[in-house]
């Protein structure tokens, strides 16, 4: 791996380094994003369907039961701010259907649509069942039994009652002969039995109960029986009481029919049209909805499997799935965190040290040979990056010193050749002329090697030059690179920050329905104190029933002392004592349907606080989503700080090639130099070779003894003291 590495240009090795980084960091964006993502679709979801729809059916279902338990209120007491409540619920109920209609549309269960269409159209069915109950309530038409008593047979009752009480107030007013006196009695027993029937007839129509309806058999007989005996006794009648008894009879005649009418219809369900309205067109439509919305209910009475169920076992799971990717993400995090400093920190290591440590050590070879050491090795030189390229030219470089080296010996070995073999050469002259000659040459090969070298190391330098931009080019480039990478890591942050905001407003959602979930919380509470305070005035009126029971049998007591004269008195007394009994049983009645509403109201706030602890842990689980998320912002700014060290340092090292390249500039100007100088020693040996040649020429003409010639140009030892001396 370390040898194709240092055969690997120090630009590619930079750019695989970055790209792997590079790599690294877009594959932990790509995944963080599409993780976030799925969770923010699922918390989507959450907040604009799971839980609104949950909400809403347990408001609809809670709202249906406030319709049913206001309506029974005033069916019951008749009191319009029943009808008033009963509007206001309907109109909250359209309101939620209106939400969950548009939420509908979003159902990924066909089953669910379906479920929800016919709850609709049963909604509206309901709807106009109850409609119907109210408007039949206190209405003539609402009780029909009692409706043929008050316009048809109560007239009757009153007509032949007022009649046979004329008989008896004109029979006080005649001679009490034993005749009279037990015609009057006849008169009294046809007043007291109709009067005793037709009590027991409001009885029965009041209560229902059979034997109510025997006890009207025996008085309406004996009240019939009574009137044919007046029959019999029609001789002894005056005008006036004979006028009377025919309009009696009459009366009688027509009021015969209606006791079996009554009958008939008070034993049918209609006869109490509001409850009949609601028990077959509003409580089974009511019961169908139910099992839409809460599902059908199993043997323990529970229900499952509706509409609100599978809403709410769907909130649960995606909440639950959404609790369990987020710490998946949050793991993984870590973990790519983590690979991602080890594999910078090994790219980092690796790069640095494939170019730092060969550089080091070049520079270290290169003090050596400039210290005079010809014996280093440069094995940088065998690196096929341009660290490598460099050392070889440095290594060339090496290898001329050497031969300069060598040559040099060898003209010193060859002068001292020519000088042993010219030693007895004839005069000091010969020696200098060979000794001159030997030196220009000399002079002359080294201003020629010198002006060589100094050629080679102006091309050397060059191409250092070439190869230092070169990579100070890749420099640049490479810090361009990681100056993007920051770039890009800043925006990660950024959006991240947008995630953190939108899960933020998520449990805003949440919090907002939860406040919903209390406000309907403490309606239903509300209803449920509603519904105790019509249990206190049903016990209120059982309390006043009998007291009024009491009062009927103290009057029956006064009656029975009375005699024959509080006979009458009697019979309405024990009318009153019936009607007592069948109040009491009446508001027993009442009380069981008000345990009822109590019970049911107490279930419903039962399953408005289940919502409110599921949308609290909601809140729970999309705050540690936003701390996740936080957590994941601050490791995306970290990265980012460490890739802008990064390119940082790119800078430096684009500044440190900078630095190598003036130095090798340096270099090339150093070479132009010694190239320069080189040339100057080239011409000035080949001026002083022609000035020796002429010289020699000169003095193989002349005499051999210059002294004698006397020549000025002469430096001998005997002018060179006569001149010092002068």
């Amino acid at each position: 791996m370390f040898k194709s590495m240092t055969n690997t240009g120090i630009r590619t090795r930079l750019l695989g380094g970055f790209a792997l980084i590079c790599v690294l960091l877009a594959a932990t964006v790509i995944y963080t994003v599409t993780g976030v993502s799925e969770i923010s679709s699922r918390i989507k979801t959450v907040t604009n369907q799971r839980t609104p729809v949950a909400i809403a059916s347990t408001e609809l279902v809670g709202n249906l039961y406030s319709t049913l338990s206001t309506l029974r209120g005033y069916l019951l007491t008749g009191d319009a701010q029943g009808k008033r409540d009963r509007a206001a619920v309907w109109a909250e109920l359209d309101r939620t259907m209106a939400a969950v209609d548009r939420m509908a549309e979003g159902f990924s269960s066909a089953e669910n649509k379906a479920s929800w269409s016919e709850a609709r159209a049963l909604i509206a069915e309901f709807r106009h069942a109850q409609d119907n109950a109210e408007l039949a309530a206190f209405t003539p038409s609402a009780y029909p039994a009692s409706e043929l008593l008050t316009k048809q047979a109560a007239p009757l009752i009153a007509t032949m009652f007022a009649e046979i009480t004329g008989m008896i107030d004109e029979e006080e007013t005649l001679e009490a002969t034993p005749q009279r006196k037990h015609l009057l009695k006849t008169f009294a027993d046809v007043r007291g039995n109709l009067a005793a029937a037709g009590s027991q007839l409001r009885l029965y129509v009041a209560s229902g109960e059979a034997a109510d309806r025997d006890k009207f058999e025996k008085p309406f007989a004996t009240f019939k029986a009574a009137l044919a005996a007046v029959g019999t006794q029609e001789a002894l009648l005056t005008s006036t009481q004979r006028t009377a008894y025919q309009a009696i009879v009459k009366a009688n005649d027509a009021f015969a029919a209606s006791p079996g009418k009554i009958f008939a219809i008070r034993q049918t369900p209609q006869w109490n049209m509001p409850v009949f309205i609601l028990s077959t067109e509003a409580a089974p439509r009511a019961a169908r909805i139910l099992d839409l919305l809460d599902g059908r209910k199993d043997a323990e009475g529970k229900r499952a499997g509706g509409l609100k169920s599978d809403q709410q076992s769907k909130l649960v799971g995606d909440a639950r799935r959404v609790a369990d990717e987020a710490e998946w993400l949050l793991q993984l995090q870590w973990i790519l965190l983590a690979a991602g400093l080890v594999l910078g920190t090994a790219i980092a290591i690796l790069v640095a040290r494939s170019i730092t440590r060969p550089i080091v050590e070049l520079v270290d070879d290169s003090a050596r040979l400039s210290g005079g050491d010809t014996s280093v090795a440069f094995r940088t030189a065998e690196r096929g990056d341009e660290i490598g390229t460099v050392s070889q030219a440095v290594a060339k470089f090496r290898d001329n010193v050497i031969a300069q080296q060598q040559a040099a010996a060898g003209l010193a070995r060859e002068a001292e050749a020519r000088e042993a073999a010219n030693r007895n050469m004839e005069c000091a002259v010969e020696e200098f002329r060979v000794t001159s000659r030997d030196l220009l040459a000399l002079v002359g090969e080294n201003a020629g090697t010198m002006r060589q070298t100094a050629e080679s190391l102006g091309g050397i330098a060059h191409h250092a030059t070439n190869q230092a931009a070169s990579a100070a080019t890749a420099s640049e480039q490479t810090a361009v690179n990681v100056q993007t990478v920051a770039a890009a890591a800043e925006q990660l942050a950024s959006s991240i920050v947008e995630i953190g905001r939108q899960i933020e407003l998520s449990n805003t959602t949440v919090r907002s329905a939860g406040d919903v979930t209390a406000r309907s919380e403490a309606e239903i509470e509300g209803l449920a104190h509603a519904a105790q305070s019509i249990s206190s005035v049903v016990d209120l009126i059982q309390a006043i029933a009998a007291q009024t029971n009491l009062l009927a049998l103290n009057a029956t007591i006064e009656a029975a002392r009375a005699g024959e004269a509080g006979r009458g008195f009697a019979v309405v007394a024990s009318e009153v004592k019936a009607l007592a009994d069948q109040t009491r049983n009446a508001t027993q009645d009442i009380a069981q349907h008000v345990t009822a509403i109590q019970y049911s109201t107490g279930s419903a706030v039962a399953s408005v606080k289940e919502v409110a602890t599921a949308m609290r842990r909601i809140d729970e689980v999309t705050a540690a989503i936003a701390s996740a998320v936080e957590q994941q912002g601050a490791a995306t700014r970290e990265i980012s700080q460490n890739v802008q060290m990064a390119a940082s340092g790119t800078q430096t090292l684009a500044t440190s090639i900078g630095t190598v390249s003036g130095a090798i500039a340096e270099t090339n100007r150093s070479a132009d130099d010694v190239r320069g100088a080189a040339n100057q020693v080239s011409g000035a040996a080949e001026r002083l070779a022609a000035e020796v040649q002429a010289f020699f020429v000169k003095l193989r003409s002349g005499p051999m003894d210059r002294r004698k010639s006397r020549d000025s140009d002469y430096r001998g030892p005997e002018r060179r003291s006569r001149r010092n001396a002068a």
